[in-house]
């Protein structure tokens, strides 16, 4: 994993952000085990039926997306 801390006085205590793609879906994958959180990502293949279902409940709990 490549350390990506953001440049800020701050920097000692901030966070290391996973930089590839397999270790952003593991902590994805621990968020799910662990708490319930889901992540979907754009390229992840879901049917139009699932996708419509998640943009829904999103709409609902943070409202409508803006499109630029």
């Amino acid at each position: 994993m490549t350390d990506h801390r953001i440049r800020t006085s701050l920097g000692r205590s901030a966070a290391v952000t996973p930089a590839d793609d397999d270790a952003l879906r593991a902590l994805a994958q621990q968020a799910w085990r662990r708490n319930g959180t889901a992540v979907f990502f754009g390229d992840q293949k879901l049917t139009e039926a699932e996708r419509r279902v998640i943009e829904a409940a999103a709409a609902k709990l943070y409202g409508e997306r803006r499109t630029t």
